[in-house]
């Protein structure tokens, strides 16, 4: 186990000690981490940053902190580096005020993890480190520096190769001097990236309201695949929206995925309408209105049916209304009307109970 804690003494030395006992093998960083001999402060954050360098397919990685987890996913300085440390497979957050026991029963809850890694929000937080890596770089070498052949450019280009910019000393110099800062262009063409990504206006969103049906989907995938927020609109406006909402998924635009393929996407447009307007392709295709409409169209059938003579027990035995049934188990009130129906001699009764039930599957 290997640890990153401010201080060895008090709760940490009894939490280690704890963890040690139980044979844990992982990473465990507190988000207020000061790396010695640095001037860190405990609100840069910089456990965040070393967390980030560590495999955790070697071992699960456990961020702890006093702060509570929305306190980074709204921060915008830390929100994409917070995104890809928590899109790592077997990784996850803890409040630093919890019980050692707390942090076991995490820790082999991260061990039988079966979510997917998120390779966007890595990938995302990727391109905003060399972003800013390169324009401080660029900074340096413009109108300071002539050509590679300088002296003073080796530094320079060794920092480039630092981020990941190959080819010769020549060739890393031209990028460097092409640099263009946030530069959008064909970003991620050709690349695919696994995961559910949801459109916001007429998908999540229905006007102002949040469709709950979806929300309430996407939350059952996230336990096992990372989830998206993607929009052609303002960002910044729907990031104030989201998180007034308490929904802090990652949002991205649209547009900056034109080329690109994706695993899972739901939207309002049909999927021709999508792949000409944005060029992304997708693997899983999911029209949300035609979700919810056949959806509705199950219940209507499920109305027919009781409207039959025999309809009650056929509702009753049928597979393909399971899903409804199921529902209804939760409101008593309305199975037992169900239940009540196939003997009701009284047609009067009958049709009311029919129109109780119509208007809790329709509504």
């Amino acid at each position: 186990m290997k640890t990153y804690l401010n201080g060895k003494n008090g709760f940490y030395a009894e939490l280690t000690k704890y963890l040690t006992s139980k044979g844990c093998d992982l990473f465990l960083v507190q988000a207020e981490y000061q790396r010695p001999e640095t001037n860190d402060q405990p609100a840069d954050f910089k456990g965040i940053d070393i967390a980030l360098e560590f495999n955790s397919n070697e071992a699960p990685i456990l961020l702890c902190s006093f702060m509570p987890k929305n306190y980074f996913l709204k921060k915008k300085e830390f929100s994409t580096k917070f995104h890809a440390l928590m899109g790592k497979a077997r990784t996850g957050f803890i409040d630093t005020i919890s019980e050692p026991e707390v942090f076991y029963n995490k820790y082999l809850e991260l061990i039988d993890s079966k979510k997917e890694e998120d390779i966007l929000a890595v990938e995302l937080n990727r391109a905003k480190e060399y972003e800013k890596v390169m324009s401080f770089i660029q900074h340096s070498v413009l109108g300071r520096i002539p050509d590679c052949k300088d002296q003073r450019a080796f530094e320079h280009i060794n920092k480039a190769r630092g981020i990941g910019v190959t080819g010769t000393d020549e060739e890393v110099f031209k990028t460097i001097l092409d640099f263009k800062w946030d530069s959008k262009d064909a970003k991620f063409v050709g690349k695919y990236f696994p995961g559910v990504f949801c459109d916001l206006e007429g998908t999540l969103f229905i006007g102002n309201e949040i469709n709950p049906k979806l929300l309430n989907e996407l939350e059952k995938i996230s336990s096992t695949k990372p989830i998206t927020l993607w929009t052609a609109g303002d960002i910044e406006e729907y990031q104030k929206k989201l998180i007034s909402k308490g929904i802090l998924w990652k949002l991205v635009s649209k547009t900056d995925f034109f080329g690109a393929e994706v695993e899972i996407a739901y939207d309002d447009l049909s999927y021709e309408n999508f792949h000409s307007k944005f060029g992304v392709k997708v693997r899983k295709f999911n029209q949300v209105n035609g979700i919810f409409n056949e959806e509705l169209k199950l219940r209507l059938e499920f109305l027919h049916f009781l409207l039959l003579p025999s309809g009650v027990p056929d509702v009753l035995i049928n597979p393909k209304f399971s899903s409804i049934l199921n529902m209804l188990i939760e409101l008593k009130e309305i199975r037992d009307y169900v239940m009540k129906m196939e003997n009701e001699k009284d047609e009067d009764q009958y049709n009311q109970k029919l129109i109780v039930i119509r208007d809790f599957l329709i509504n």
